[in-house]
C-alpha cells in the first residue's frame, strides 16, 4: 500500500521518502523504480511472513539508484516494530528488539536526512518543585504534597 499511496501522491504532497519495513511491494501496487524517489526497504534474515525471495522480488519495483537495501543478520518479522513476539508464522529472532530496532531506526534518520526531512518538534515535560497543598472534598480533607508538571512547546 505505501508504494501506491507513494506513486499516487507524490507530486501532490512532495512525498520524497518512502521507507519499507519487512514489506514485499508488487508490481500491482505499483512500480517506482523509474520515479527516483529515495527509498530503504529493510528485511530480517528471520522474518517467517516475508520471505527473502518476496523481498528481493519486490525490490525489483523501487529505485536502484536511490534506494537502500538493508538485509538485519538475525531479525525478523515483529521486531520490525513492536509487534507480538509470538507472532504466528514469524521466527524467533537472533539479535534482540533494540538492536534490531536500533539498526531501523538509524536507517528511517539517515533516510529523513537525505531528503531533508524534519522531525516534528518534540514538546518536552518539566516537572516543577512539589507544592504542599490542602484541599478539601467532598470526600474529606487531603493534605500532602502534589507534583506540579509544566509542558513548554
Amino acid at each position: 500500500m505505501g508504494a501506491c499511496y507513494t506513486r499516487v501522491r507524490r507530486r501532490k504532497y512532495n512525498i520524497n521518502g518512502l521507507a519499507l519495513f519487512s514489506s514485499a511491494p508488487t508490481p500491482i501496487i505499483g512500480d517506482l523504480s523509474r520515479t527516483g524517489i529515495e527509498a530503504i526497504s529493510l528485511w530480517g534474515s528471520l522474518d517467517g511472513l516475508v520471505t527473502k525471495d518476496e523481498w528481493m522480488s519486490g525490490n525489483k519495483t523501487l529505485p536502484k539508484d536511490t534506494t537502500k537495501f538493508v538485509e538485519i543478520v538475525g531479525g525478523n518479522h515483529a521486531q520490525m516494530a513492536y509487534l507480538s513476539e509470538d507472532l504466528r508464522g514469524d521466527n524467533e529472532a537472533e539479535i534482540s528488539r533494540e538492536v534490531q530496532q536500533n539498526v531501523v531506526l538509524s536507517e528511517l534518520l539517515a533516510l529523513m536526512d537525505r531528503v531533508n526531512a524534519k522531525l516534528p518538534a518534540r514538546r518536552t515535560q518539566e516537572t516543577a518543585e512539589p507544592e504542599l497543598v490542602e484541599e478539601t472534598s467532598g470526600s474529606g480533607r487531603y493534605r500532602g504534597l502534589r507534583q506540579a508538571r509544566v509542558h513548554k512547546k
